[in-house]
């Protein structure tokens, strides 16, 4: 379903900061918001990081990472098309860099 954006912001690295690694935080949240989401509001945040990605919603004060298509909470910031011009995105285009390097970007 749709997240609706309120006018609230969300802090890109809140969102970095709720993906954990064995429990830890990858990195510290930055405090950018303006002003407090209001009940009902809800906030989306994305993390384009140069490894993976990630976004989130933000509903009550409380980050929630949405999953991608395989079900992650990651996903791989890669690009490739195909030789039939077909656009790949995350960890498809990730796995076939190895036969289709020249049109693979990461």
């Amino acid at each position: 379903s749709a997240v609706g954006l309120g006018a609230s912001w969300l802090a890109l690295g809140a969102v970095g900061a709720a993906v954990s690694r064995k429990g830890k935080s990858r990195r510290s949240a930055a405090r950018v918001a303006t002003r407090a989401v209001a009940p009902g509001e809800k906030v989306v945040g994305i993390d384009l990081g140069t490894t993976n990605s990630a976004v989130a919603a933000m509903e009550a004060g409380t980050a929630t990472i949405i999953p991608n298509a395989e079900g992650a909470r990651t996903t791989p910031s890669v690009v490739a098309y195909t030789k039939t011009g077909e656009l790949l995105v995350g960890q498809i285009a990730k796995r076939q860099a190895v036969v289709n390097p020249e049109n693979t970007f990461y």
